[in-house]
């Protein structure tokens, strides 16, 4: 147990449990740092569509540009950009949502797991990511649910949830 006997800003003189006393003198004088300059570039394009408004307002998983840059570099085929995203998978190059299911609209069973996609803002069916290059994506948004999806995009009517892909121009 320490017992603080007098402090002031620039000292402090304190006894511990046996009676011996310990001072502590610190400078009252501000040490100056150097200047930190800190840039940010965010994407003009990304800023029309609302990415980076729906990233700090929205549910979801981001892939902002850095992040997709780093994981093209590995990526085969544009699908690849989208693995080690929590609750998604690949399957036949075509994303699913972990957990979802609904009836196919057509006879195709890989479809009852997949989100509704859509390609800088039009709606697309995922044999589409076929036609992207990996080096052709700019950014990516995920919603994995109803509750999490912008309205713009479907709101509650899309169960298996949504994938934004934005490409370069």
């Amino acid at each position: 147990m320490i017992c603080v006997l007098a402090a002031s800003p620039s000292a402090v003189a304190a006894q511990g449990a046996r009676g011996s006393l310990v001072d502590s003198a610190k400078s009252a004088v501000p040490t100056p740092l150097d200047p930190i300059n800190v840039e940010a570039t965010r994407d003009e394009y990304l800023i029309r569509r609302g990415f980076y408004m729906r990233r700090t307002s929205e549910q979801g998983t981001f892939l902002d540009p850095a992040a997709v840059e780093k994981k093209a570099v590995k990526a085969k085929l544009a699908t690849g950009i989208l693995l080690g995203i929590p609750g998604l998978r690949i399957y036949r190059n075509a994303p699913q949502v972990r957990n979802c299911q609904t009836t196919p609209e057509s006879g195709d069973l890989s479809s009852r797991f997949a989100p509704r996609i859509y390609i800088d803002g039009v709606e697309s069916k995922s044999d589409m990511m076929w036609f992207l290059q990996p080096n052709d994506v700019l950014a990516v948004e995920l919603y994995m649910g109803p509750a999490q999806i912008p309205l713009q995009y479907g709101g509650t009517n899309t169960p298996c949830g949504v994938l934004l892909i934005w490409t370069k121009h």
